[in-house]
């Protein structure tokens, strides 16, 4: 049986890939129209892509005029880490808790592929991929989700973390706290492994804090 998608489900992951991949950029102007010229498929789909990207803040829709990527702001910001900060102390404490378990160790040693690719490409400084960073970066936080599996937690995190993209950011800071980032993710994963719930928890907090505070001084700037 073929794995089939509903047409707006496919415009939808389309557009956000060229979200991610700067194929769309802040502050342009983009029609409706024209967009679903270029994936060849009709407005309606596009429409309902459009409107699901908007609700996610991922865009602005400009009534008459078509849409922008959303520029987010310190509420943005404030809200994301607090969404975040929930859902990934819970799901690391339940990870840490059942460190013993086969699951759990399977979901560690992704976590422990994804910071390996992002010490790869630190060690690759000439040629940085941040898009790659990034996107090891997402992977290496939802593996407590996929391993607690709950579906509710997976879609209200997966709505907030697009917050915290690179392309929000200006580039200087997003090339210096690639190294904190890499440090404190080690740390998160030594917290995971020792089976101690708090051990766990402090680190993802220090993590988050860190990753707030930075934010929140990149955008003053």
């Amino acid at each position: 049986m073929s794995d089939y998608k509903p047409l707006q489900n496919v415009a939808y992951d389309r557009i956000r890939e060229m979200i991610y991949s700067r194929e769309l950029e802040f502050g342009m102007i983009y029609s409706e129209t024209r967009l679903a010229q270029e994936l060849s498929v009709s407005r309606t789909p596009i429409r309902d892509a459009l409107n699901r990207l908007s609700r996610e803040r991922y865009i602005d829709i400009l009534p008459n005029k078509g849409f922008q990527l959303h520029k987010p702001d310190e509420n943005d910001l404030r809200e994301a880490y607090h969404v975040r900060m929930m859902i990934e102390s819970y799901c690391g404490e339940n990870l840490a808790k059942d460190s013993g378990s086969e699951a759990a160790q399977a979901a560690v040693a992704r976590m422990q592929e994804c910071l390996d690719r992002q010490i790869a490409l630190l060690d690759s400084e000439s040629s940085m991929d941040l898009r790659q960073f990034w996107f090891s970066d997402q992977e290496f936080h939802f593996a407590p989700l996929n391993y607690m599996n709950i579906s509710a937690f997976n879609m209200q995190y997966d709505s907030f973390l697009h917050i915290f993209m690179p392309q929000h950011l200006k580039n200087d800071y997003v090339l210096g706290r690639k190294h904190s980032t890499v440090v404190e993710h080690r740390a998160i994963v030594e917290g995971l492994r020792s089976g101690d719930p708090q051990k766990a928890r402090s680190a993802i907090e220090k993590h988050l804090n860190s990753t707030l505070r930075l934010s929140m001084i990149n955008f003053n700037d």
